[in-house]
């Protein structure tokens, strides 16, 4: 299952917006429990987070932030300098969750890829992706893994693909289902709220 920081989509949705754009909805579970839901706003708006009362948001967007600090994002197509403008851990921290959760979109379609390459070419198989985030230029190459990962990103590099001139293309190998579970996982302790452990520890007092 794709993972972000352990966090995972369940029964994700599709939609339209306003202007006929595709927007997503699902479940956000951390290590196999529901804390929450998400979905994108039909008029563009900010998306509709919500976290369960017994998990704290700032909790969560903090500790993505400390175990990613420093980390390049696989997902951050604009081309600048400066590794943490765009970045869901640098200067858009404050939609730290919302930003993982939309990438967790392309990543669970990926994985979906991969496994039809898998399925079609056999268990040795790996894919790599080449896109500028645009939705528009999105190419995938099944590849035999007995070669190693920079070699078939190099063979991928090779071909006469089109970006977006303003776009920065990324390049992302998958040689096995472990490759979509992308940076250190949060654990559930790192996040639960203060406000339901003090009303716990009363409930254990009048017990």
């Amino acid at each position: 299952m794709a993972k972000i920081n352990g966090l995972e989509l369940k029964n994700l949705k599709n939609f339209r917006g306003h202007e006929d754009e595709l927007l997503h909805q699902g479940n956000i579970y951390l290590e196999g429990k529901k804390i929450g839901e998400w979905k994108q706003n039909y008029m563009s708006g900010p998306d509709e987070l919500y976290i369960s009362d017994e998990y704290d948001l700032k909790k969560l967007t903090d500790k993505i932030v400390e175990l990613n600090k420093g980390k390049e994002d696989p997902f951050c197509y604009e081309m600048t300098s400066n590794m943490e403008e765009y970045s869901p851990w640098g200067e858009l921290k404050d939609y730290c969750v919302e930003i993982l959760l939309s990438h967790l979109v392309d990543l669970k379609d990926w994985e979906k890829e991969y496994k039809k390459a898998e399925k079609k070419y056999g268990p040795s198989t790996g894919i790599v992706i080449a896109t500028d985030g645009s939705g528009m230029h999105e190419y995938i190459m099944p590849y035999t893994n007995e070669i190693d990962k920079g070699t078939a990103m190099e063979m991928m590099k090779k071909e006469n693909l089109k970006f977006f001139k303003n776009k920065k293309e990324k390049y992302m190998v998958f040689a096995c289902l472990e490759d979509f579970n992308l940076f250190e996982e949060v654990h559930l302790s790192d996040i639960r709220s203060d406000k339901h452990r003090v009303k716990n520890k009363q409930n254990d007092r009048q017990r």
